[in-house]
């Protein structure tokens, strides 16, 4: 077998000749041990579900009042000044459009929310 000289062998760093050194190996450092106490983590773990429990409720809730209130002309005014109050045959595709846009907020808001959270 032709191996190239300058690689070293499989085992062993470059320039090593001791057989005694053996392969170099990762340092693992022990993992530390929480501070907090189970009481401590008990109730952040309570936090943590009344928050995904508020969130779980506006993502249900957000999209539906929305859609509704732009279907009844509630953001008529709003229209208006922007791109015009819609017709009826183009009112639920406006009306889904800002179920969506208000969905999505709901969601960013818990992603930020959620990188904000600590123990």
């Amino acid at each position: 077998c032709n191996r190239n000289k300058d690689f070293p062998k499989m085992g062993e760093s470059k320039g090593t000749t001791k057989e005694s050194d053996g392969p170099k190996r990762a340092v693992v450092y022990p993992v530390p041990k929480p501070t907090e106490s189970p009481k401590a983590v008990a109730e952040h773990n309570v936090k943590v579900m009344k928050n995904l429990a508020f969130y779980a409720i506006l993502m249900a809730f957000t999209p539906l009042v929305l859609f509704l209130a732009s279907q009844h002309g509630y953001f008529d005014p709003i229209y208006q000044y922007t791109i015009g109050i819609p017709k009826d045959d183009t009112r639920n595709v406006f009306s889904g459009i800002i179920a969506i846009i208000g969905v999505n907020l709901v969601i960013g808001n818990f992603v930020i929310n959620a990188f904000k959270d600590t123990i």
